[in-house]
């Protein structure tokens, strides 16, 4: 997978969105297994049936999904764009085995 990237923005989080034809099971779980929050829901493309994998993470942690996502289908369609309004729900919560900082996004508010 090719990615265009543009300079980092002033939002720390990404929203990344994946359209695979047949691997977004395998994809959601290797996310969800890493701490990822991940929502799943079928589509339909040029082709036929889609698999729809949608996921806010941290900036930093874009490198880390895009190659769970590459590992799993190198012709996967992906997206990452700014979110321009974050609120409610629970957003790049994981637990990280050598320490470090965990963000966690509540009701709309930032905790560290």
């Amino acid at each position: 997978m090719s990615l265009a990237a543009e300079p980092n923005s002033g939002w720390p989080q990404a929203t990344v969105r994946i359209v695979t034809k047949n691997a977004g099971r395998e994809i959601a779980d290797a996310l969800r297994k890493r701490g990822y929050g991940v929502t799943e829901y079928p589509g339909l493309g040029r082709d036929g049936n889609v698999e729809i994998v949608h996921s806010v993470v941290q900036r930093s942690d874009l490198p880390d999904v895009l190659s769970i996502v590459n590992g799993r289908d190198q012709d996967a369609f992906v997206t990452v764009e700014e979110p321009k309004v974050l609120s409610g729900g629970i957003i790049a919560s994981r637990e990280w085995p050598a320490g470090g900082r965990v963000t966690r996004w509540i009701r709309g508010r930032q905790r560290a």
